[in-house]
This record gives structure tokens, C-alpha cells and sequence, in this order.
């Protein structure tokens, strides 16, 4: 047994532990919007960096900077958007659009996929959980996951007697 564990140990392919160190000049026109929540998303190997930029003309859009790139691009599609999140293989970003409309679009460009919500439901934030689900903050402060049928199940709802306001969708951990 001790001989397996040590062919286990050596056949293993190697971790890549380094740090990486990342920092960025944003440029004037594509500053880190005020109020966006969150500020920054990650993707899940670390490799890219998504915000929510607002514009000089008070626009907002989600640009994106891979490492080794000298500035952040604009995301095609994400005009007015924020509340941006990853998906697990960190090709696609979701985000609510300007009405709060949860939408996904790829990275590397293409037309903008809008997610089904059922009606009445109005989201404040929304966070990859799946291929197909997402956690979500509703604006009644209430926290759930949103299905690919657009139904939302809510997860937790608030205790008003212990005086709660918002459950809050941070990340969402594989």
C-alpha cells in the first residue's frame, strides 16, 4: 500500500501554486461604475477580470481584461448591463441588462441570449451556479435560484422579525 501511494504521489501531475499579481490603468472612458454590485467578477481560472465600466457619458458596460492584455475590452452586448457573473469554464459572462433582464453572452462576441423569468419576479443580482441555473438576489431582498425554465425557487426567504432586508448573492462555490 505504501508503494501505490508513493507511484500515486509521484505520477500526479503538478500543481501550478504561483500567485499572479494583477494590475490595471483604467482608462478615463471605462472607470469601475459607481454603485455596481459587484465591482468585479473573476473568472473561475483567474485569467480574466470583468467589471462594470461606466463611460463618459454615464453609459455602463461590461468590459473584460485577460492577463497579459494592456486594457480592458467591451464586451459586445453589455450596454447598460452589470451584476456580472462567470460560467464554470469562464467563456460566458451573465449579467442583468438595462430592464434586469438576466442575459448571457460569450466572451468572444456574438448575440446576446436573454434568460426566461417568470413574471413578477424582478431580480437585483444575479451569479452562475450551473449550466443552467443561476443564483439570483430578487429586489424584495429574498435569495433563490433561477431555473432554465424561468422559474425561481426561493432558497431563503428573510426573517423580518429578526429585522433582515436583503440575503445577498456573493459568489457561488462548485
Amino acid at each position: 500500500a505504501c508503494g501505490a501511494l508513493t507511484l500515486w504521489a509521484l505520477r500526479r501531475p503538478a500543481q501550478d501554486d504561483h500567485a499572479t499579481w494583477l494590475s490595471m490603468n483604467l482608462p478615463a472612458t471605462l472607470r469601475v461604475a459607481a454603485q455596481a454590485d459587484p465591482a468585479l467578477a473573476l473568472s473561475p481560472d483567474g485569467r480574466t477580470l470583468a467589471y462594470t465600466a461606466e463611460g463618459t457619458s454615464n453609459t455602463r458596460l461590461i468590459v473584460a481584461r485577460r492577463v497579459g492584455d494592456p486594457l480592458p475590452s467591451p464586451v459586445a452586448g453589455t450596454e447598460n448591463g452589470g451584476s456580472a457573473s462567470f460560467s464554470a469554464d469562464g467563456e460566458w459572462l451573465v449579467f442583468l441588462n438595462r430592464t434586469a433582464r438576466p442575459t448571457k453572452v460569450a466572451l468572444i462576441g456574438g448575440s446576446t441570449v436573454t434568460i426566461p423569468v417568470q413574471p413578477g419576479i424582478a431580480l437585483s443580482q444575479i451569479r452562475w451556479a450551473s449550466d443552467e441555473s443561476y443564483a439570483v438576489t430578487l429586489v424584495n431582498g429574498q435569495l433563490g435560484m433561477l431555473g432554465a425554465d424561468g422559474r425561481v425557487d426561493t432558497l431563503l426567504p428573510l426573517d423580518r422579525e429578526r429585522n433582515e432586508a436583503i440575503h445577498d448573492v456573493m459568489e457561488v462555490l462548485p
